[in-house]
């Protein structure tokens, strides 16, 4: 989105985004693996591609895991924090969007990088499928699952991410709508692979949950649109009946809910 048509709040928004993720993968890369003091005073050795490359990933690890936290955000109608820095839903859906691709992206290098290192390792098969005679007391075992409830995540991701394009999307809206109820499935997997990323996603999670929560029980309760017509550019006229039978009784002081 270009910068001029964006309000404050969504510039705040956006430099929470490009902001947090910087010091997401500073503290990823320098802080969990800075340099550790040298017990000799030789030169020091020169570390191998791989070790930069595992360093790398696991530090954008942590960036996918908060684009996946924001990415409930902008996706959650009417609440507190996008009223907070006046952001509409439509606008909000934009900002949902980019989160996606980044979180996507993010996880892809993770997952490219570890499966670089196991390559030159020459260990990629016993690192990155499923070891079915493996306990899950022991640390290979566990090592081993922890890879691949990662890898079945971000399957999940991907699927969702090539049904979201534009082109997918406005052809085949009702696949596009399915496949993204994997993001659930995406989640378990995601804390099975990393059970930390709890508290980066619970907060945005639960609000999200609740608002489908809303929204699916407003949209049980059946009406008919009579009339909806357009009387000036600026006003419309919209009439609505109430559905015959138990499920269309109300109440006064009820209201009805208008979905986007």
């Amino acid at each position: 989105p270009a910068p001029n048509w964006l309000s404050y709040g969504e510039l705040l928004f956006l430099a929470v985004l490009v902001g947090g993720n910087a010091l997401v993968f500073w503290f990823g890369y320098t802080k969990r693996h800075g340099h550790k003091p040298r017990l000799t005073e030789g030169p020091p050795h020169p570390s191998p591609p791989s070790s930069y490359a595992k360093t790398i990933g696991n530090a954008l690890g942590f960036n996918c895991v908060l684009n996946m936290g924001l990415l409930f955000v902008p996706a959650t109608r009417n609440n507190s924090w996008m009223e907070a820095i006046n952001m509409s839903y439509a606008n909000g859906i934009k900002f949902h969007r980019w989160l996606g691709v980044a979180a996507v992206l993010t996880g892809v290098v993770h997952c490219g990088c570890y499966y670089y290192c196991w390559l030159l390792a020459g260990r990629w098969q016993q690192m990155a499928l499923p070891c079915w005679d493996c306990s899950l007391r022991d640390r290979k075992g566990r090592k081993v699952w922890i890879n691949v409830f990662g890898e079945a995540a971000l399957l999940c991701f991907l699927l969702i991410g090539v049904t979201s394009v534009p082109w997918a999307r406005r052809r085949m809206y009702n696949l596009f709508y399915n496949v993204h109820q994997l993001l659930f499935v995406a989640v378990i997997f995601t804390l099975l692979h990393w059970v930390r990323a709890l508290w980066f996603l619970l907060p945005a999670f639960v609000a999200y949950l609740i608002s489908r929560v809303l929204s699916h029980c407003n949209g049980s309760t059946a009406a008919q649109v009579v009339q909806f017509s357009a009387l000036s550019p600026a006003l419309c006229k919209l009439v609505i009946a109430r559905a015959p039978g138990e499920r269309g009784q109300f109440h006064v002081g009820q209201f009805v809910a208008l979905g986007d």
